[in-house]
């Protein structure tokens, strides 16, 4: 009877070590599927704010994301382009609540430019993860 006890415990041991490794390797699967899952957001964000870009009128110098907020600093030609930026970024899916931060004159040294470097937060749609 003792024999046939010790075989079970040795066999409910063996099983019980089975399971831990088995749940921990079920941890490392899920860590490895939202590394996977989240690896394409960050390109895929960039991808469709350059799309918004107004094209020689501004210039991104920023662009940070942190769950669901997003940055975005840059360096305009005028008032107008920044708020048809903002327009673009409020009629797009990929955000909601744009606002802008700051926006002040930056004068280009040796030259009589004046150029506007602002800063957008807005809030990212479960679209890009």
């Amino acid at each position: 009877m003792n024999i046939e006890l010790a075989r079970y415990n040795k066999i409910n041991k063996e099983i019980a070590d089975i399971k831990r490794k088995l749940n921990i390797q079920e941890k490392k699967m899920d860590v490895i599927s939202k590394l996977e899952a989240n690896r394409a957001g960050p390109v895929m964000l960039l991808d469709e704010m350059t799309k918004m870009l107004i094209p020689k009128r501004m210039w991104f110098t920023g662009l940070e994301s942190k769950e669901k907020k997003v940055k975005i600093k840059g360096i305009a030609l005028d008032n107008k382009t920044v708020a048809d930026f903002m327009t673009q970024l409020e009629s797009s899916k990929l955000f909601k609540g744009v606002n802008l931060e700051m926006l002040k004159q930056q004068k280009i040294r040796n030259k009589n430019i004046n150029l506007k470097q602002f800063e957008i937060i807005c809030l990212r749609n479960d679209v890009i993860k």
